[in-house]
């Protein structure tokens, strides 16, 4: 039930995807880890649901299998499109004999061929030289073949599945410790779906083929001593090689056959390592795998030369320490002269790859090898490590059982207000059968777009070649500047916004739109797009940081209004103690699994449109399309049924996709319909707005704060027309929830020359509480204070009134935090983590609570209802203005429609919103679409009662049936329509309160994070739908952990083409990110006289409680560095990744010791 669950990532997908999890589970006497669930990129909410459920599955079942024969072909080519190729035909093989392989690989030497088996690497890869020739190569037996020699090693078939390969290793586990070792590791490789297609050879091939691939698969079997075979011809010998000549043999004309990994030798210590951005389902940062033969009652490393260590992810390909690895033969470990001497010749030996600024930073990556190996080596030389603190570097760490609870209160009286169910279209969702956009059938002669975008910023555009494009089967036309009747524009608001940028423009950042290229398919167009070349002159370096355009004093002229009250000067003057500083709050994807889309169908030859568009705001999509098509908005119908998430991306934006489209359509008098890919998507739609903020504040000594100055500086990006909404919700969020009577924020936005950025799920309130409350816990640091007796100081009390003039008639922010700290036992947990950071060096454990207050504006709103009674049967449709995108609005409207009018639920059904139905409503956002429509339906439901009501009272307790049919034959309008309005005389008519406590485990060593749990107490008055609303907690929750955690964007600073612009370098948070242990609820008996029949919004004051995960992160660094006697961080910026907390954490190879 949150904000975006959409139908290319299904609970049924998820499930199936991890049915081997859940049988091994069952299996299991004792389930001591987690369902793997890696496979899905799931809306946040949905990872801690569907461990939770498969937790619950993983109990003792019956579980029937069937095994699928795989079909045999012959030896005749199948043509085929090859993925990826606007029109080009590959040839299929389907080879069953190693001589037929090589009878193909002969007919078709110097082609680009490709060996399958799972064909996964076309996820990695997605734009390699086009393929000429495929062979399925699943069916040749002697790359089938896997046998167990004892004493010797484990023999492994090319082919075989990397799932394969690590049930073998599992069933082979008594032969060799290492075989455990290597298959924990590869169980950490892609998700299960890939391991299952994958066969470990071809992932050997992609390193091979792609010297920047971390592959995983190769450091370990490197760092095992595997051997592999590799075949010429059917006829010679195989040749047998090492993992590091297999990189520098030619492959051309040779197969893999298999793998020989051996077992342990006696005393043989053998440990790997894999650190990513994120817990699941991601490449290396670092990898790394450390073997050698040492003598456990001396300590003595044996010279035979079998000491290997090897790395990944330092230099562009995986390599051994050689240096290093004779450094430490016949060594013994016990001697800290060799640990500080092999240290030192490891870091003059490693010398990490510079020029790719998608790898974590160089010294990080550097630092992170050597203290693998530091973690290797106290666990090699364990028994002489004498300071108990230090095995915290090699203590074994597992993710136990995702667990956690959910309370709320209910009121049977009033349902089906306030009763929990699930969405309307949950089930559909859960089997991926919710139709969006582009699943809609289409009509014949449908086209297909795909936009073509700049890869060069801050230049002018000199010249557009569309000729390759054009030549490419399937493709049928440019749509570009020149084809715009009307405005060449989108998103008519404020500062015009150019819709495709023409010959002699100015390009303002790279992805900006030049035009819409249509082809007979998704995948041709979207092929052909990157066909077309673009020049460019005048090119000049742009301007990407708000740290770059304050000092080149790039601002937007857009007035910002202060926030003021008290006099802060005063104030300072008298408070005991004034500091200052900076803090920092990055961007972030929205990253809606349904990209940005459009299908626009021209209607009475081509004078009128249907547009069905991924939108928030269909009356923005109908005003843009008509501006630029000149077509009168009365002619063109904006239709949505559902998006597949959006969090603010698709207000504004979608007019970009919709109005291009809406052109095509117009000027081809034909069908259109385009979804962007990921990658387009990323680089031509803005993100959210990240800021600056220098702060000034006056305190005393008991930590009451005197007066506060900030100064916020935002990135609005090439235009600002989505950004002075959210520097106005940062200021009126600037308090968060502590009482100043001194108070001043001031704000300039930035111009740069990227996407401009616009909403994203609580826009400006996210990084303006993170801003508040990293003030307040500089002031705890300055005193030497609890930032939690701080904060508590602080909080505001019923009936003071913020800066910005808002009384608090109501405020539940005290009671939800003493229930908080009693809940949660922060006092004993507090004095837990405090004693587990003092027993260990290398770990460290860290706790914080926060508090929150988020005011909901409805100043400017107006959405409208249409509610119909059926006479036939009683049934009742409502339309409304708001759109359904995984809130789970539709079915709060139809609680409150079957509330109002006293039907069944079951009698209700709610209705796709529709412009030519519900026409000038603003945007659904803001966390008020869903109250404000229940508003409006509530009200046409009381003016449909009314009119009932003289029918009724001449009727004797009738059925509703019996009502409506006298109502009927009375001549009564069953139909009724409203439309609201609101302005109110202060900001907001009501805050949501709530309060976080959150406890974290940092590995000081790597920076990896565990958030070992989290509690979050939401005051949502009298929720509509307490599933709902708990949905929306946890999901903004989650959202705002891979805000802090492991979303990192990066540009190219030359270009300003944004490089993290997919799945395989962006990482929102995975199931295994989530909490381990989850306990949200909401306030019980806390009605709101302000709210929609007593209730608050959910969706977005949540995700601003996730900043506890940083400043529970901030406690851990402190330990970290207090044991490394350097002086604390004033601040810790998000996002905290790995590198960033390794490096605060103050890790130097000088502390390394035994």
């Amino acid at each position: 039930n949150c904000a975006g669950c959409p139908s290319r990532a299904s609970t049924a997908g998820a499930f199936s995807s991890s049915s081997g999890d859940i049988e091994d589970l069952r299996a299991a006497a004792v389930r001591t880890a987690p369902p793997t669930f890696d496979a899905a990129l799931l809306q946040p909410q949905r990872h801690r649901n569907i461990l939770v459920a498969g937790d619950a599955a993983a109990r003792p079942a019956h579980l029937s299998t069937k095994t699928v024969p795989r079909p045999v072909g012959a030896l005749e080519p199948l043509g085929r499109p090859a993925p990826g190729a606007a029109g080009a035909q590959a040839l299929w093989y389907h080879a069953t004999t190693k001589v037929d392989l090589f009878a193909i690989l002969a007919q078709h030497a110097g082609a680009a061929v490709k060996l399958v088996v799972g064909g996964t690497g076309k996820g990695v890869f997605k734009y390699d030289t086009p393929i000429a020739v495929y062979v399925d190569v699943r069916d040749i037996p002697d790359l089938n073949q896997n046998s167990m020699e004892a004493g010797k090693g484990l023999t492994v078939g090319a082919v075989t599945p990397l799932s394969d390969l690590v049930e073998l290793l599992e069933d082979n586990a008594k032969e060799s410790a290492s075989f455990a070792t290597i298959r924990a590791h590869l169980l950490r490789v892609a998700n299960k779906p890939v391991r299952n297609a994958a066969c470990w050879a071809g992932n050997l091939m992609m390193a091979h083929e792609h010297a920047d691939f971390p592959s995983d698969v190769l450091c370990v079997l490197d760092a095992a001593g595997a051997t592999l075979r590799v075949a010429e011809s059917a006829a010679a010998g195989d040749r047998e090689c090492t993992m590091q000549q297999f990189l520098a043999l030619d492959m051309r004309g040779k197969v893999i056959v298999s793998v020989f990994i051996p077992v342990l030798g006696s005393y043989e210590v053998f440990q790997t390592f894999k650190v990513m951005p994120r817990h699941q389902n991601a490449h290396a940062y670092v990898n790394a795998g450390f073997r050698a033969a040492v003598d456990p009652n001396t300590s003595l490393v044996a010279s035979d030369g079998s000491v290997r260590l090897v790395f990944g992810g330092i230099a562009e390909r995986t390599q051994h320490a050689p240096a290093t690895e004779q450094f430490l033969a016949g060594k013994l470990l016990r001697d800290p002269a060799t640990l500080s001497g092999a240290l030192r010749v490891l870091a003059g030996e490693l010398k990490p790859q510079t020029d790719n600024p998608l790898l974590a930073p160089a010294d990080y990556r550097l630092s992170l090898a050597t203290a693998l190996f530091y973690k290797w080596y106290l666990f090699a030389a364990q028994k002489w490590v004498t300071d108990e603190r230090l095995r915290s570097a090699f203590a074994p760490y597992e993710r136990a059982v995702s667990r956690g609870s959910q309370s709320y209160g209910t009121d049977p009286s009033e349902y089906p207000v306030s009763q929990p169910m699930p969405k309307l279209a949950a089930k559909l969702q859960a089997s991926g059968e919710a139709q969006y956009s582009d699943d809609l059938p289409v009509y014949p002669g449908t086209l297909f777009g795909a936009l073509v975008v700049a890869q060069q910023g801050n230049c002018t555009l000199a010249a557009i070649d569309t000729r390759a494009a054009l030549a490419e089967p399937g493709v049928t036309r440019f749509v570009q500047a020149g084809d715009v009747k009307g405005k060449n524009g989108f998103a008519p608001i404020g500062v015009a916004e150019q819709l495709f940028a023409a010959v002699g423009d100015h390009v303002g950042y790279a992805g900006q739109p030049v035009g819409l290229l249509l082809a007979d398919t998704q995948r041709r167009a979207d092929a052909a797009a990157k066909l077309v070349k673009l020049a460019y002159s005048d090119v000049r370096k742009p301007v990407m940081s708000i740290a770059e355009a304050r000092a080149a004093g790039s601002y937007w002229d857009v007035p910002l209004p202060d926030v003021k009250s008290g006099d802060v000067a005063a104030g300072f003057k008298a408070a005991a103690h004034v500091v200052e500083g900076e803090v920092r709050a990055g961007t972030q994807y929205h990253f809606h699994l349904e990209t940005q889309s459009c299908f626009c169908v021209p209607d009475d030859g081509g004078d009128a449109f249907t547009v069905y568009a991924s939108t928030q705001w269909p009356d923005l999509v109908q005003e843009s399309i008509s501006q630029a098509t000149l077509v009168p908005a009365k002619d063109i119908s904006v239709r949505v049924k559902r998006l597949g998430g959006a969090y603010g991306a698709k207000i504004t934006r979608n007019c970009m996709i919709s109005t291009a489209v809406g052109v095509a359509s117009h000027v081809t008098q034909r069908p259109v319909s385009a979804t962007m890919d990921i990658s387009t998507n990323m680089q031509a739609v803005g993100k959210r707005h990240p800021f600056t903020c220098d702060y000034k504040v006056g305190f005393n000594a008991d930590g009451t704060i005197e007066a506060v100055q900030l100064t916020y500086y935002c990135n609005a990006g090439n235009n600002p027309n989505d950004s002075d909404g959210a520097f106005a919700m940062a200021a009126t969020a600037s308090d968060n929830a502590y009482f100043c009577k001194n108070w001043l924020v001031q704000g300039k936005l930035c111009k740069t020359n990227i996407a401009s950025n616009t909403s994203m799920r609580a826009p400006g309130c996210v990084p303006a509480v993170f801003f508040a409350e990293c003030v307040v816990d500089r002031v705890a640091e300055e005193l030497g204070m609890s930032p939690e007796a701080v904060r508590r100081v602080n909080l505001y009390q019923q009936g003071q009134t913020t800066p910005y003039a808002q009384p608090l008639p109501y405020c539940s922010v005290r009671t939800l935090w003493d229930n908080m700290a009693s809940s949660a036992q922060f006092a004993e947990r507090a004095r837990a983590a405090a004693a587990f950071n003092a027993a260990n060096r290398w770990r460290k454990r860290g706790i914080a609570m926060m508090p929150l207050k988020y005011g909901i504006a409805w100043t400017g709103a107006q959405y409208g209802a249409l509610v119909n009674i059926y006479q036939s049967d009683g049934s009742v449709v409502v339309t409304h203005a708001g759109i359904e995108m995984g809130q789970g609005i539709n079915v709060k409207v139809a609680q409150v429609a079957a509330y109002a009018l006293g039907v069944p639920l079951a009698k209700v059904s709610v209705k796709a919103t529709d412009t030519d139905k519900i026409p000038n409503a603003i945007a659904t956002g803001g966390s008020i679409g869903s109250e404000l429509n229940c508003a409006a339906v509530l009200a046409a439901c009381q003016a449909l009662t009314d009119r009932m009501a003289p029918v009724k009272a001449k009727l004797k307790s009738p059925t509703w049936q019996q009502l409506v049919t006298a109502c009927y034959g009375a001549q009564v309008d069953l139909s009724a329509r409203h439309w609201l309005t609101e302005a109110t005389p202060t900001p907001f008519p009501y805050n949501s309160y709530g309060v976080c406590c959150t406890e974290v485990e940092v590995d000081v060593l790597t920076g990896e994070t565990q958030v070992l749990r989290a509690d979050v107490q939401l005051d949502c008055g009298t929720s509509l739908n307490p599933d709902v609303d708990i949905g929306q907690l946890e999901g903004a929750f989650v959202m705002g952990l891979g805000y802090y955690l492991t979303e990192r964007i990066v540009y190219d600073d030359n270009t300003g083409k944004l490089l993290s612009d997919g799945t395989w370098e962006y990482k929102p948070p995975s199931s295994h990110d989530i909490p381990i242990e989850f306990n949200v609820s909401l306030l019980k008996d806390a009605p709101n006289p302000a709210g929609v029949l007593r209730s608050k919004a959910s969706g977005e004051p949540p995700y601003c409680m996730s900043a506890s995960v940083i400043f529970a992160l901030k406690r851990a660094v402190d330990a970290a560095r207090d044991d490394a006697k350097l002086p604390r961080n004033k601040e810790l910026n998000g996002p905290a990744t790995v590198d960033l907390l390794q490096r605060v954490c103050g890790v130097d190879v000088t502390q390394f010791t035994l």
